[in-house]
């Protein structure tokens, strides 16, 4: 069951294991509900057999990384946005260079949100340099993007 789709769909019927494993992979991003229902009907007579179920909670599948966009590039600063259809920002981070990564915190102060705008101050001598963005989803997912600066 999904946000999008009311009904419940079967993944599977009538197994007696004790474990089922469903392939994430062949399920679009999203947030979904599994309903288990249990019976011991092949255990007991017809009138004594139980049948029970349980909703899980929401499971979110995320397998696309956030979205960089430049929006702005003044020197010595450049701005940018991030965005996730999915799940929060976690971290971002950039390196001039190919330095060491640089933790970044947006322009409201809080990472708390599936879209963030940040600032990057590039103090660099004269010349052309190279400046990788970095953006993580709290699904793990990465989003990178580069500027070149001259």
């Amino acid at each position: 069951l999904t946000e999008v789709q009311p009904q419940w769909k079967p993944l599977r019927l009538d197994f007696s294991e004790t474990l089922h494993t469903v392939d994430a992979e062949a399920l679009a991003d999203g947030r979904y509900f599994f309903r288990v229902t249990v019976s011991d009907r092949q255990s007991n007579p017809a009138p004594y057999a139980r049948t029970g179920e349980l909703v899980s909670a929401p499971i979110l599948i995320d397998r696309t990384p956030p979205q960089l966009t430049l929006t702005s590039r003044t020197a010595p600063e450049v701005r940018f946005r991030a965005v996730d259809g999915a799940s929060p920002l976690k971290s971002c981070d950039y390196t001039l260079d190919a330095a060491a990564w640089s933790p970044l915190a947006p322009n409201d102060g809080v990472l708390d949100s599936l879209s963030e705008e940040f600032s990057v101050a590039v103090n660099a001598p004269p010349g052309e340099h190279l400046l990788v963005i970095r953006c993580y989803d709290s699904a793990g997912n990465a989003g990178l993007t580069k500027v070149v600066l001259r």
